[in-house]
């Protein structure tokens, strides 16, 4: 199962960690994970491609961790749609891919 965990610090988005594998099916044949993947990468992309300063990624195996570090209006923008869209995946795969939210003080 894909683990999404986004932690937020009074509704400021802190960081979002993605891992695991969805085992809907095979490795090069999920189309979960294809789907996660594409998003998560595209995503980091743009974000990059506009403000290479604005996160900062730390990619292992089966991993992703993004860290918010500048909060502009078009980083929240493109991270939470990002979010949302994961939101959508897990509600049309629930037993491959889970949201966690934490809010830390």
């Amino acid at each position: 199962m894909i683990k999404v965990l986004v932690i937020r610090n009074n509704s400021k988005l802190i960081s979002i960690s993605i891992k695991g594998h969805a085992c809907f099916s095979t490795y090069g044949k999920d189309i979960v994970c294809s789907a996660v993947s594409s998003l998560v990468i595209s995503t980091i992309n743009n974000i990059i491609s506009i403000d290479d300063k604005s996160i900062n990624v730390i990619k292992n195996d089966n991993d992703i961790l993004i860290n918010h570090i500048t909060d502009n209006y078009i980083t929240n923008k493109l991270l939470n749609n990002m979010i949302n869209y994961l939101e959508e995946i897990s509600s049309n795969y629930p037993k491959n891919i889970e949201i966690i939210r934490e809010e830390k003080p």
